[in-house]
């Protein structure tokens, strides 16, 4: 088992590598504008994603696994071809107003499309126990394609939005178009499966979109510069949720399980196990970031002078979000889904009430999308409270963790008072290699990964 989730975390970490490494390379040497207008159009592209479709991991684990149906891939497939078809006509005239280019449109649209079906792939791998390859074919290889293109577009000296577009859809037409050809899924539709499959999709589509909304408005009503920052700022916290990803991936067919057999008492090992894992690893590297975020801010350019800002009011909303826990997951795979259909839904109104609200203040966007979240993991830690009596985390774990952050933080802040630029930097990726090599013993006798086998 330790061996399957090395092996994870080291594709999740080529993956990082790739994601972040090129995200930074591009920003800095396109510069913000063409930056924020890559972010402004992957931001309708992640949308129509949620609009078409059904992936959420919970569903298809459920239909796959508590059901036994081998066809769930190319149920899946059938579903969100269909939800495609559905959906592409009012989407080309919504986004054509925002693009004001046939080209771009059809790109957005068939990007969204394909990397669903890449997406399904590495569902498909994670419901058969197979979480590394999970990662390989739906993340990894997409991303090394995407960066090993696009960076020969970089250096032809044509690089822009649209050949980024062009790429990105390559990347993933590769992936889906093999294991299309491997797999051959047939037109399967099972009725039965909408009677939950409405509320995933509501699920999918309400509260996830927020982000992606206020990306957009923050071209609308700001620049794409601004837009480039706030992206920056929101990769850097995807890159801090992607070990807890990870750890899902392990601990959701054991959610389903426990659920099964009715064992709160399992339910809540892996509710605590994940939190503190996933706190021990993460806010580690959260205190790194919001002491080197100028450092950071000022290597890529010129352009980004609000990312120092916009990173620390956005890291307020994932602390919440990472000390809550596996809420969201554990209503949905406990078949209380109608409850994170509210919470979504409180989720988007808050969100969109505080864009419009904010939208002329300065880092109002940010503070938009801070708050929702702050808000929408407090409501779902009570209701998991409330239905299951269990917690996110431990005493003596919550303990550890405290103390530990304390120490990162006093180094990190001492680290940054002794030497600053790429000095500075150097001595707090020593002081993170440290705390790792500590922590290692400490979470190895105090966690029991056995809630992941």
């Amino acid at each position: 088992m330790k061996k399957k989730i090395a092996s994870s975390f080291g594709l999740t970490l080529i993956a990082s590598g790739l994601g972040f490494g090129f995200n930074f390379f591009i920003a800095k040497v396109l510069g913000a504008e063409i930056y924020g207008q890559i972010s402004y159009y992957l931001s309708f592209v992640q949308i129509l994603v949620l609009l078409i479709s059904f992936n959420y991991a919970a569903l298809y684990m459920g239909n796959k696994i508590t059901q036994g149906d081998t066809n769930t891939f190319s149920l899946f497939v059938s579903v969100e071809s269909l939800a495609f078809v559905i959906v592409a006509l009012p989407a080309w005239y919504v986004i054509d107003r925002f693009t004001d280019s046939y080209e771009i449109t059809a790109l957005i649209l068939f990007s969204a499309y394909f990397s669903t079906l890449a997406i399904l792939v590495g569902l498909d791998y994670n419901a058969d126990k197979q979480v590394a390859k999970s990662i390989l074919y739906s993340t990894v290889i997409p991303r090394a394609i995407l960066v090993a293109v696009f960076s020969m577009v970089i250096f032809a000296g044509f690089a822009d939005a649209r050949s980024y577009l062009y790429v990105y859809l390559m990347s993933f037409v590769t992936v889906a178009g093999y294991f299309l050809v491997r797999y051959r899924p047939v037109w399967y539709i099972k009725k039965a499966f909408f009677t939950r499959a409405w509320k995933f999709y509501l699920l999918g589509i309400i509260g996830t979109s927020v982000t992606y909304i206020a990306q957009i408005a923050q071209k609308e009503y700001g620049s794409y510069e601004e837009l480039a920052s706030l992206s920056i700022a929101l990769l850097l916290i995807a890159g801090l949720s992607l070990v807890g990803g990870i750890l899902i991936k392990f601990a959701l067919p054991k959610i389903h399980e426990a659920w099964k057999e009715r064992d709160i008492a399992q339910l809540e090992k892996i509710y605590t196990t994940h939190t503190f894992l996933s706190s021990m690893v993460n806010l580690p590297i959260l205190i790194f970031l919001l002491f080197y975020i100028e450092y950071i801010s000022g290597f890529i350019g010129e352009g980004y002078r609000s990312l120092p800002i916009v990173f620390t009011i956005l890291s307020v909303g994932y602390f919440f979000d990472l000390m809550t826990g596996i809420t969201g997951t554990i209503l949905r795979a406990t078949e209380h889904e109608h409850l994170e259909i509210y919470n979504e839904i409180f989720r988007f109104v808050v969100g969109i009430g505080l864009i419009i609200l904010l939208r002329h203040q300065s880092y109002g966007i940010a503070y938009a999308v801070s708050a929702s979240m702050v808000i929408y993991n407090l409501f779902k830690f009570f209701q998991v409270y409330r239905l299951f009596k269990i917690k996110p985390m431990q005493l003596d774990h919550f303990a550890v963790l405290v103390v530990s952050m304390f120490a990162v933080a006093l180094v990190c802040y001492t680290a940054t008072s002794m030497a600053q630029g790429w000095l500075g930097f150097l001595i707090g990726i020593m002081v993170l290699a440290v705390y790792y090599l500590l922590s290692f013993s400490v979470m190895k006798k105090r966690v029991d990964l056995g809630v992941y086998r």
